[in-house]
């Protein structure tokens, strides 16, 4: 059973990591698209606040509730690891 929970472990950090790292680089938009992101992304302050927020509370609402889930299920995996251990 601790191979296992270990594996389960493992595979949520690298997941969680692989996930992470996926939002943290510039997408493969810019490089195809070029110039048109700018025409796109040409707003003022108050437009990208705006866009942001949507972003933020919309489309990407599912994804940070599912790196949160896979927080705690790491935080539950190690503290449940280290109390078999006492």
């Amino acid at each position: 059973m601790r191979v296992s929970e270990i594996i389960g472990i493992l595979s949520s950090v690298l997941f969680a990591a692989l996930f992470i790292s996926s939002l943290a680089v510039r997408p493969p938009i810019y490089a195809y698209w070029g110039e048109n992101t700018k025409r796109i992304l040409s707003g003022g302050l108050q437009e990208l606040g705006t866009v942001l927020s949507d972003y933020l509370l919309g489309s990407f609402f599912p994804a940070l509730t599912g790196v949160i889930i896979v927080v705690i299920g790491i935080i539950i995996g190690v503290s449940m690891l280290l109390r078999e251990g006492e």
